[in-house]
This record gives structure tokens, C-alpha cells and sequence, in this order.
């Protein structure tokens, strides 16, 4: 079987999954389909599209960098995409301890996130987490950093405090966060 026909195949399991999730969520109270249903509709949209894409286009163009594709740096500075140069490497010529570095930066990634979560509670701890990490670590301008912190806690919020009708977290230490 190709890899196409693989790929296919899961993302049909994907989606039935979804589907099913959509139909037994029709079972439950007004209140409680009102996350499931959203998530398995618009995730449902997406591997619906996936499919449409992986089909329509050559094996050649589903290499995408999202990196890139936000922050349009390696198109403009002529930089090879780390993507690029990492298929082309043989799994011989990385450096020892490269798997190693890695797993640790993201447990210490994570940890970070755990840690303002914590300390801060969820919204204030992404809001942070996402800032820092798109314009520290992923090579975002500060400005979009900004606005997608802002955008992914106002959505958070939206969506727990305003239509969810839930008290969040305010975290450990005190004050007006």
C-alpha cells in the first residue's frame, strides 16, 4: 500500500471517529454537546480538507513549513527551511545527543507552561507561554507573538468563562491577574 493510500485510510478513520463523536454528542444535555460538537465539527472540516489537498496536489508539494508559512522569514532572507535541510541529511551525520537536546528542551518547555498555569492560572500562563515561546523560541516577530497570545487567551476565555459559564483557576499567587 503507498503512502498515500495510508494516509488516506487513517484520515477516513479520523473522520469517522469524528462523525461518531458528533452523533453520540447529540445524546447529551443542551450544555454538554456544547464543546464536543464544535471541536469534532470544525476537526472534521479539517481532516475533510486534508484529504482534498493530499489528493488534489503532487507527493512533492505536501512538504509545508508552517514556521515559515507564518512568519514568511525564510522566503524573504533566501534561508533554506530547517525541513528542507533535515531530509537531506542522512540520519548518520546528526550530531550525538541531538534526540537527547531535544527531548529535553521540550520537558522544559512543558514544564514552563505547567509552571505558569500554576502560578497564574490558564489564561494569564498561556497568554505568557504563547507570547515568549512565538517570539522567543519560534522565530516570530514580537507583534505576532502578541497577537496570537491574545487571540488563543481570548478564545480560551470565550469559550470557559463566557459560554461555558465556569469559574477558571486564578493560580497560587495572589493579586488582580
Amino acid at each position: 500500500m503507498s503512502r498515500r493510500a495510508q494516509e488516506n485510510v487513517l484520515a477516513l478513520a479520523i473522520a469517522a471517529i469524528l462523525i461518531a463523536v458528533i452523533v453520540i454528542s447529540f445524546h447529551y444535555g443542551p450544555r454538554a454537546r456544547l464543546v464536543p460538537i464544535p471541536v469534532a465539527a470544525f476537526s472534521l472540516i479539517l481532516v475533510l480538507a486534508q484529504l482534498v489537498v493530499q489528493n488534489t496536489g503532487s507527493p512533492d508539494d505536501l512538504h509545508v513549513d508552517v514556521l515559515e508559512m507564518l512568519t514568511r522569514r525564510s522566503a524573504r532572507e533566501g534561508v533554506a527551511s530547517t525541513a528542507a535541510a533535515t531530509r537531506q541529511r542522512p540520519a548518520s551525520e546528526h550530531p550525538p545527543g541531538t534526540r537527547a537536546r531535544r527531548e529535553a528542551i521540550a520537558f522544559t518547555l512543558l514544564a514552563v507552561l505547567l509552571g505558569l498555569v500554576l502560578l497564574l492560572g490558564p489564561i494569564v500562563g498561556i497568554f505568557l507561554f504563547v507570547l515568549g515561546y512565538g517570539g522567543a523560541v519560534g522565530r516570530m516577530r514580537w507583534s505576532s507573538a502578541l497577537m496570537l497570545s491574545l487571540g488563543v487567551s481570548g478564545v480560551l476565555y470565550l469559550l470557559f468563562v463566557v459560554l461555558l459559564n465556569t469559574q477558571m483557576y486564578h493560580g497560587i499567587l495572589p493579586g488582580p491577574l
